[in-house]
């Protein structure tokens, strides 16, 4: 069911996400990148499963229906977060560059002061992009298979939402993207052996995967933006409601991404995560007296076996 997925990546996301209590020195010395400092998943994964997955289960829905109220929190909400992930994402990006290509102005971008100062501007970024947004009226819409989904009142203003939700994400993926080609040239230009790199650089070889592997998340949601102010243009209300239905996997699809595979890529973080939830004491607790056993029977068969070499 597509509403449990939803429940499991909503407990899932907050799994790979910012440490709480580490000091910007402290981010800098493990080498981790920026977005452990932007948990946008959650909230978005979150939201959208009390905002667009609850009403298709069928109990609460008539609390959505014509539920004006609801439906503008549901809208304003993930488009900020959405418009949020996407200077983040290239917040990430310019973070690797920064390793690879200026990494004298990498230290300077982990000092308190500029680390801070970057996290205000990603946090205030999308509010100027939200501000005519305020007024649109947004109401639940079932459609003939029972599911929902948010419609605006007015159809200039669906055109409207389309083409600055195009012109936010194509202007972000496309600096994503040149970014994360000049970092792949640099380090295959200059890398001579992986296997004689250094533990802090096959670190950061881990961490531009990871970029790499969020960069194509944040591709697939352009993709949808750009499909969506397609059907818009022309008429194509087939095309739009397909695109719709596929938003929701498009969001699950960015969460994974954010985490899982943040988690099987990174051995620092991988390690850190696992020191953070205390699974590397519970898993230590649970090993420790395997470990003592099998180190009895080792030495009980070395025991037995010197003592039968003198017969």
């Amino acid at each position: 069911m597509p509403e449990c997925q939803g429940m499991f990546l909503s407990v899932l996301s907050p799994f790979s996400r910012a440490f709480p209590k580490l000091t910007a020195q402290a981010l800098m010395k493990e080498n981790y990148p920026l977005h452990t400092l932007f948990p946008a998943e959650q909230q978005e994964q979150l939201l959208i499963y009390i905002t667009m997955r609850v009403p298709s289960c069928g109990y609460l829905s008539p609390l959505y229906i014509n539920n004006h109220w609801l439906a503008w929190i549901a809208y304003i909400g993930t488009t900020y977060i959405e418009f949020y992930q996407f200077f983040g994402h290239t917040l990430i990006s310019a973070n690797r560059f920064a390793v690879f290509v200026l990494p004298l102005k990498y230290n300077w971008v982990w000092t308190d002061k500029a680390l801070y100062g970057i996290v205000f501007l990603n946090i205030i970024l999308p509010i100027p992009f939200l501000a005519s947004r305020l007024t649109y009226d947004a109401n639940y819409v079932q459609k003939s298979d029972g599911s929902f989904h948010l419609a605006f009142m007015k159809p200039n203003i669906t055109f409207e939402s389309a083409t600055l939700s195009v012109i936010v994400a194509l202007i972000t993926t496309l600096i994503t993207f040149l970014l994360e080609i000049v970092v792949v040239l640099k380090v295959r230009r200059h890398l001579i052996s992986y296997q004689d790199a250094s533990m802090t650089l096959k670190n950061d070889i881990k961490l531009l995967f990871s970029s790499i592997v969020i960069f194509c998340a944040q591709f697939l949601l352009t993709l949808y933006y750009v499909t969506v102010l397609y059907s818009v243009i022309s008429a194509n209300g087939e095309l739009h409601t397909f695109a719709q239905n596929q938003y929701i996997w498009i969001c699950d699809i960015m969460s994974l991404c954010g985490s899982v595979a943040l988690f099987a890529i990174s051995d620092t973080v991988r390690h850190k995560y696992l020191h953070f939830y205390r699974i590397s004491y519970i898993m230590a607790t649970i090993s420790g007296p395997q470990q003592q056993l099998r180190n009895s029977i080792r030495q009980r068969n070395h025991n037995v076996a010197y003592l039968f070499r003198f017969y």
